[in-house]
């Protein structure tokens, strides 16, 4: 057996992006163990990995940005790792401000840590669980990252998007965090990530932004419908869209220059398609 620590420990969609390294380097090594770490503060996305054959164990770390802690940095000692992969990982060549420009971030995440790129770069999640088959409703992830990320829709456009799904008879889950506003004729749920993965499955389709969701679903091949952003630092958005065969991608250059008729057109194509 290698017994292998890896890879990063956070922010959540990097975590289900981890499960590409993972494959690839049992493609390459049968009998490697592999112990993910998880920062404490997304613990509740563990459940999320159980019954995963790329990942045998998760190890919740203790500190995120000053990794390891001394309890942490212990563990590794304990554990007599054959192979550590960093919990917070640089780029290679000084590539931190280009690296999407090169390659998806997937395959980045093999490239930086040397391991082999496949040519799969989807995610891979075990949908273990059961779910409540919720037809004709759909869930909304309209405002990832703080009140200032570049990547939120506005709570007008977000609005607008709940008109458009009540129009066509859908009822909307309004998947929230505490800060986030209130949406007319929208189901508010709050819960942890665990669970909202679980309500997001049991509808018919996720509609969002660039947020953790995006990859975690693509993981279960669950239809998403998502919004992408040319202002922010990534100007090759394609780079960091998850694979996902039941995924569809619209891009703008920000959240104020949406063309709503042209997205619209793309969202109504995309349920009645679904």
């Amino acid at each position: 057996m290698i017994k292998i620590h890896g890879f990063c420990h956070g922010q959540y969609g990097d975590l289900f992006i981890n499960t590409v390294p993972a494959r690839s380097i049992k493609d390459n090594y049968p009998d490697a163990y592999i112990i993910q770490p998880i920062n404490i503060k997304f613990e509740s996305v563990a459940p999320l990995f159980a019954e995963n054959k790329y990942i045998d164990e998760i190890y919740f770390t203790e500190n995120y940005d000053n990794w390891p802690s001394e309890k942490d940095r212990q563990y590794l000692i304990d554990q007599k790792f054959d192979a550590i992969f960093s919990a917070m990982p640089g780029h290679r060549n000084g590539e931190w401000a280009n690296w999407w420009q090169l390659r998806h971030q997937a395959a980045e995440a093999c490239y930086r840590d040397y391991i082999p790129i496949p040519n799969d770069l989807s995610v891979k999640l075990t949908k273990w669980f059961d779910v409540d088959r919720n037809h004709k409703t759909v869930c909304i992830t309209p405002f990832g990252g703080n009140e200032d990320c570049e990547k939120r829709l506005t709570t007008e456009g977000a609005q607008k998007v709940v008109n458009f799904l009540n129009k066509l008879g859908y009822d909307v889950i309004h998947i929230a965090i505490s800060s986030d506003p209130n949406l007319d004729n929208a189901i508010r749920y709050e819960s942890n990530y665990f669970n909202a993965v679980k309500m997001i499955l049991s509808s018919d389709a996720l509609i969002s932004v660039d947020t953790g969701f995006t990859w975690c679903l693509s993981g279960y091949n669950h239809p998403v419908f998502a919004s992408y952003f040319t202002s922010g630092v990534v100007k090759k958005v394609e780079n960091i869209q998850p694979i996902n065969p039941n995924g569809q991608y619209v891009t703008f250059e920000n959240r104020d220059s949406i063309a709503w008729d042209y997205y619209f057109i793309k969202l109504g194509n995309f349920l009645n398609n679904i």
